[in-house]
Formats: C-alpha cells, sequence, structure tokens
C-alpha cells in the first residue's frame, strides 16, 4: 500500500527573520530588502509542495 498523495499542491506560508538582527525578508515597493518585521503582506513568502 502507498502512501496517499494529495491531487493538487499545498501552499506553505512563511515568514523569514534573520536571528541576528531579528529583521524580516521584506518584498515592498522599496524592492527586496531586511526591514522590521510587521507581517504585512510583504513579509509573507510561499512555498509549494508537490508531489
Amino acid at each position: 500500500m502507498q502512501p496517499a498523495h494529495p491531487t493538487s499542491p499545498i501552499q506553505i506560508q512563511y515568514i523569514l527573520k534573520n536571528r541576528a538582527t531579528s529583521r524580516c525578508l521584506d518584498d515592498s515597493g522599496a524592492g527586496l530588502r531586511s526591514w522590521e518585521c510587521n507581517e504585512m503582506d510583504f513579509q509573507y513568502w510561499y512555498g509549494v509542495y508537490a508531489s
């Protein structure tokens, strides 16, 4: 018996935070940068798992 696999990709949401600076990766209108974490949409990153 094989394990079940999803029929559609699973989307995973991340906030990428630098441990040394406590700043988050941000991609706002100013471009890609390290910025204070504020949990705005610009700081959410997505990974997709597809089998």
